[in-house]
Protein backbone atom coordinates (compact mmCIF):
# COMPACT_ATOMS: atom_id res chain seq x y z
CA UNK A 1 0.00 0.00 0.00
CA UNK A 2 3.17 2.72 0.84
CA UNK A 3 4.30 2.06 -3.00
CA UNK A 4 1.05 2.95 -4.66
CA UNK A 5 0.67 5.72 -2.34
CA UNK A 6 4.11 7.02 -3.02
CA UNK A 7 3.72 6.60 -6.65
CA UNK A 8 0.10 8.83 -6.40
CA UNK A 9 -1.75 5.05 -7.56
CA UNK A 10 -4.37 6.00 -4.75
CA UNK A 11 -7.06 7.94 -4.64
CA UNK A 12 -7.19 11.08 -2.72
CA UNK A 13 -10.04 9.77 -0.42
CA UNK A 14 -7.87 6.43 -0.19
CA UNK A 15 -4.89 8.71 0.88
CA UNK A 16 -6.39 10.94 3.71
CA UNK A 17 -7.97 7.44 4.98
CA UNK A 18 -6.59 7.24 9.01
CA UNK A 19 -6.49 3.73 8.56
CA UNK A 20 -4.23 3.49 5.56
CA UNK A 21 -1.77 6.01 7.30
CA UNK A 22 -2.03 4.49 10.68
CA UNK A 23 -1.21 0.77 8.88
CA UNK A 24 1.75 1.88 6.69
CA UNK A 25 3.52 3.36 9.50
CA UNK A 26 3.14 0.87 12.53
CA UNK A 27 2.92 -1.98 10.26
CA UNK A 28 6.15 -1.12 8.71
CA UNK A 29 8.03 0.27 12.07
CA UNK A 30 7.07 -4.05 13.46
CA UNK A 31 9.88 -5.30 10.48
CA UNK A 32 12.70 -2.43 12.11
CA UNK A 33 14.18 -3.14 14.84
CA UNK A 34 12.54 -0.95 17.84
CA UNK A 35 15.52 1.37 19.02
CA UNK A 36 16.09 2.46 15.31
CA UNK A 37 12.25 3.16 14.86
CA UNK A 38 9.26 2.77 16.84
CA UNK A 39 11.51 3.73 20.32
CA UNK A 40 12.55 6.57 18.52
CA UNK A 41 9.52 8.11 17.63
CA UNK A 42 7.10 7.21 20.64
CA UNK A 43 10.37 8.90 22.78
CA UNK A 44 9.34 12.20 20.73
CA UNK A 45 5.23 11.89 22.66
CA UNK A 46 4.82 14.76 25.23
CA UNK A 47 2.98 15.41 28.12
CA UNK A 48 1.00 18.98 28.54
CA UNK A 49 2.19 19.27 31.85
CA UNK A 50 2.38 22.95 32.02
CA UNK A 51 2.11 25.86 29.73
CA UNK A 52 6.21 26.18 28.81
CA UNK A 53 7.37 22.72 30.40
CA UNK A 54 6.57 18.93 29.07
CA UNK A 55 7.76 15.94 29.84
CA UNK A 56 8.71 13.17 27.45
CA UNK A 57 8.08 9.69 29.34
CA UNK A 58 9.25 7.77 26.77
CA UNK A 59 12.44 8.46 26.11
CA UNK A 60 14.23 5.69 27.60
CA UNK A 61 12.87 2.79 26.35
CA UNK A 62 15.51 0.09 25.33
CA UNK A 63 14.79 -3.68 24.02
CA UNK A 64 15.99 -6.18 21.96
CA UNK A 65 13.68 -7.43 18.68
CA UNK A 66 11.10 -8.68 20.61
CA UNK A 67 10.65 -6.64 22.79
CA UNK A 68 7.26 -4.99 21.92
CA UNK A 69 4.11 -6.59 20.72
CA UNK A 70 1.98 -4.67 18.23
CA UNK A 71 -2.01 -5.27 17.92
CA UNK A 72 -4.23 -3.04 15.67
CA UNK A 73 -7.85 -1.78 16.35
CA UNK A 74 -7.94 -4.44 19.61
CA UNK A 75 -10.94 -4.67 21.18
CA UNK A 76 -11.30 -3.23 24.75
CA UNK A 77 -14.63 -3.21 26.45
CA UNK A 78 -16.17 -0.56 24.70
CA UNK A 79 -13.34 1.03 23.07
CA UNK A 80 -11.23 0.51 19.62
CA UNK A 81 -8.10 2.78 19.67
CA UNK A 82 -6.06 2.43 16.62
CA UNK A 83 -3.03 0.22 17.60
CA UNK A 84 -1.67 -1.22 20.99
CA UNK A 85 1.92 -1.72 21.92
CA UNK A 86 2.87 -4.12 24.73
CA UNK A 87 6.49 -2.87 24.99
CA UNK A 88 9.08 -4.53 27.51
CA UNK A 89 11.83 -2.32 28.52
CA UNK A 90 15.52 -3.67 29.83
CA UNK A 91 15.62 -0.04 31.96
CA UNK A 92 12.45 0.37 32.82
CA UNK A 93 9.05 -0.83 34.05
CA UNK A 94 6.50 -2.33 31.19
CA UNK A 95 4.28 -0.01 29.14
CA UNK A 96 1.21 -0.65 27.28
CA UNK A 97 0.08 1.95 25.11
CA UNK A 98 -2.50 3.13 23.37
CA UNK A 99 -2.72 5.24 20.19
CA UNK A 100 -5.57 7.26 18.91
CA UNK A 101 -4.37 8.69 15.96
CA UNK A 102 -5.91 11.05 13.67
CA UNK A 103 -5.68 12.34 10.37
CA UNK A 104 -8.30 14.78 8.88
CA UNK A 105 -10.15 14.95 12.02
CA UNK A 106 -10.02 15.87 15.80
CA UNK A 107 -11.75 13.75 18.88
CA UNK A 108 -14.73 11.60 17.58
CA UNK A 109 -16.53 12.80 20.55
CA UNK A 110 -15.44 15.93 23.05
CA UNK A 111 -15.99 16.55 26.99
CA UNK A 112 -19.38 17.56 27.80
CA UNK A 113 -21.94 17.96 30.90
CA UNK A 114 -24.25 15.53 29.70
CA UNK A 115 -26.27 14.18 32.13
CA UNK A 116 -27.76 10.85 32.51
CA UNK A 117 -30.90 8.98 34.37
CA UNK A 118 -29.52 6.39 36.63
CA UNK A 119 -31.18 4.21 39.68
CA UNK A 120 -29.05 5.59 41.73
CA UNK A 121 -29.84 9.32 40.65
CA UNK A 122 -28.74 11.42 38.27
CA UNK A 123 -24.93 10.82 37.27
CA UNK A 124 -22.88 13.04 34.26
CA UNK A 125 -21.61 10.42 31.58
CA UNK A 126 -18.19 10.75 30.28
CA UNK A 127 -18.36 12.07 26.70
CA UNK A 128 -14.73 12.42 25.87
CA UNK A 129 -12.88 10.10 23.59
CA UNK A 130 -9.59 10.26 24.61
CA UNK A 131 -10.90 10.10 28.38
CA UNK A 132 -13.28 6.79 27.92
CA UNK A 133 -10.08 4.91 26.08
CA UNK A 134 -7.74 6.02 28.99
CA UNK A 135 -10.39 4.44 31.80
CA UNK A 136 -10.25 1.25 29.68
CA UNK A 137 -6.49 1.27 28.96
CA UNK A 138 -5.93 1.50 32.59
CA UNK A 139 -7.95 -1.66 32.91
CA UNK A 140 -6.16 -3.55 30.44
CA UNK A 141 -2.66 -2.44 31.63
CA UNK A 142 -3.33 -3.65 35.35
CA UNK A 143 -3.97 -6.78 33.67
CA UNK A 144 -0.62 -6.99 32.19
CA UNK A 145 1.14 -5.26 34.80
CA UNK A 146 2.41 -2.72 32.83
CA UNK A 147 2.20 1.26 33.22
CA UNK A 148 -0.67 2.94 30.73
CA UNK A 149 0.26 6.01 28.32
CA UNK A 150 -2.33 7.22 25.87
CA UNK A 151 -0.83 8.52 22.58
CA UNK A 152 -2.53 11.32 21.12
CA UNK A 153 -1.02 11.41 17.54
CA UNK A 154 -2.53 13.90 14.87
CA UNK A 155 -0.96 16.09 12.16
CA UNK A 156 -0.99 19.22 14.11
CA UNK A 157 1.91 21.55 13.84
CA UNK A 158 1.95 22.27 17.54
CA UNK A 159 0.49 20.86 20.74
CA UNK A 160 -2.95 20.51 20.50
CA UNK A 161 -2.99 22.09 23.60
CA UNK A 162 -6.91 22.64 23.86
CA UNK A 163 -8.05 19.34 23.17
CA UNK A 164 -5.69 17.68 25.54
CA UNK A 165 -6.50 19.97 28.31
CA UNK A 166 -10.44 19.43 27.58
CA UNK A 167 -9.57 15.67 28.28
CA UNK A 168 -8.11 16.02 31.33
CA UNK A 169 -10.20 18.74 32.75
CA UNK A 170 -13.48 16.23 31.67
CA UNK A 171 -11.33 13.38 33.98
CA UNK A 172 -11.43 14.17 37.38
CA UNK A 173 -15.18 15.20 37.29
CA UNK A 174 -16.47 12.18 36.02
CA UNK A 175 -14.02 9.54 36.94
CA UNK A 176 -12.52 10.72 40.07
CA UNK A 177 -11.37 7.91 41.63
CA UNK A 178 -9.35 6.33 38.29
CA UNK A 179 -5.81 7.52 38.07
CA UNK A 180 -5.08 11.08 36.40
CA UNK A 181 -4.75 10.52 32.67
CA UNK A 182 -0.90 10.27 31.37
CA UNK A 183 -1.48 11.40 27.45
CA UNK A 184 1.14 12.30 25.44
CA UNK A 185 0.88 14.03 21.90
CA UNK A 186 3.08 12.78 18.88
CA UNK A 187 2.90 14.35 15.77
CA UNK A 188 3.05 12.25 12.25
CA UNK A 189 5.47 15.15 11.15
CA UNK A 190 8.25 13.56 13.71
CA UNK A 191 8.19 10.71 10.96
CA UNK A 192 10.21 13.05 8.06
CA UNK A 193 12.71 14.69 10.72
CA UNK A 194 13.51 11.28 12.25
CA UNK A 195 13.97 9.11 9.48
CA UNK A 196 14.71 11.39 6.59
CA UNK A 197 18.29 10.66 6.39
CA UNK A 198 17.66 6.98 6.38
CA UNK A 199 19.57 4.58 3.90
CA UNK A 200 18.47 4.41 0.65
CA UNK A 201 16.06 1.95 0.03
CA UNK A 202 15.17 1.03 3.69
CA UNK A 203 11.85 1.05 5.19
CA UNK A 204 12.69 3.89 7.56
CA UNK A 205 13.19 6.33 4.43
CA UNK A 206 10.20 5.04 2.62
CA UNK A 207 8.18 6.19 5.83
CA UNK A 208 9.32 9.53 5.83
CA UNK A 209 9.14 10.24 2.11
CA UNK A 210 5.62 8.66 2.38
CA UNK A 211 5.07 11.37 5.32
CA UNK A 212 6.36 14.00 3.05
CA UNK A 213 4.15 13.53 -0.08
CA UNK A 214 1.31 13.75 2.49
CA UNK A 215 2.19 17.22 3.43
CA UNK A 216 2.72 15.86 7.14
CA UNK A 217 6.09 17.97 7.81
CA UNK A 218 6.40 20.56 9.87
CA UNK A 219 7.20 24.62 9.09
CA UNK A 220 10.79 25.12 8.76
CA UNK A 221 10.86 28.78 7.62
CA UNK A 222 10.83 30.61 4.35
CA UNK A 223 13.67 29.71 1.43
CA UNK A 224 15.55 32.48 0.72
CA UNK A 225 14.40 35.34 -2.37
CA UNK A 226 16.87 34.98 -4.93
CA UNK A 227 17.36 38.26 -6.46
CA UNK A 228 15.67 39.34 -9.76
CA UNK A 229 17.65 41.44 -12.51
CA UNK A 230 14.87 43.80 -14.07
CA UNK A 231 15.75 45.23 -17.83
CA UNK A 232 14.12 48.50 -18.38
CA UNK A 233 14.94 51.61 -20.59
CA UNK A 234 13.30 54.76 -21.01
CA UNK A 235 9.98 55.32 -23.24
CA UNK A 236 10.02 56.21 -26.75
CA UNK A 237 9.14 60.01 -26.30
CA UNK A 238 11.51 60.43 -23.42
CA UNK A 239 14.44 58.90 -25.59
CA UNK A 240 14.07 61.02 -28.12
CA UNK A 241 14.36 64.01 -25.97
CA UNK A 242 17.35 62.54 -24.65
CA UNK A 243 18.66 62.41 -28.46
CA UNK A 244 17.82 66.11 -28.95
CA UNK A 245 19.13 67.40 -25.70
CA UNK A 246 22.30 68.77 -26.73
CA UNK A 247 20.99 71.00 -28.53
CA UNK A 248 18.04 73.18 -26.48
CA UNK A 249 18.32 73.94 -22.84
CA UNK A 250 16.02 71.06 -21.26
CA UNK A 251 15.86 71.07 -17.50
CA UNK A 252 13.99 68.04 -16.53
CA UNK A 253 12.76 67.13 -13.57
CA UNK A 254 12.05 63.57 -13.13
CA UNK A 255 11.83 61.29 -10.56
CA UNK A 256 11.48 56.80 -10.33
CA UNK A 257 8.13 55.50 -8.08
CA UNK A 258 8.88 52.26 -6.69
CA UNK A 259 5.00 50.09 -6.69
CA UNK A 260 4.61 48.05 -3.12
CA UNK A 261 4.10 44.40 -4.02
CA UNK A 262 1.61 42.69 -2.02
CA UNK A 263 2.55 39.04 -1.09
CA UNK A 264 -0.60 36.70 0.46
CA UNK A 265 0.47 34.02 2.37
CA UNK A 266 -0.76 31.28 4.74
CA UNK A 267 0.18 28.09 6.60
CA UNK A 268 -1.12 25.05 4.62
CA UNK A 269 -2.31 22.96 7.84
CA UNK A 270 -2.77 18.94 7.44
CA UNK A 271 -6.22 18.90 8.91
CA UNK A 272 -7.66 20.37 11.95
CA UNK A 273 -6.13 17.63 14.32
Amino acid sequence: MIDALLHSKLTSQQENMEDILTSNVFGMLQYVPPEIGLFRFLARARTAETKDKHEYPMQNLSGGPDAVEYRFWPTWRKREPDVELYIQSNVSDSYLVGIEAKYNSGKSSEADDVEQETDEGVSRECTDQLVREWIELVDEAAGRNAKPILIYLTADFGFPIQQIRASLDEHPRKHPNSPRPRICWLSWGELADLFGNAPKRSILLAIAEMAKKMGLTFFRGITKVARISITWRFAEPFQQVLQTSHTHSLRQAWQFQVAPITSQWRFQANGPG
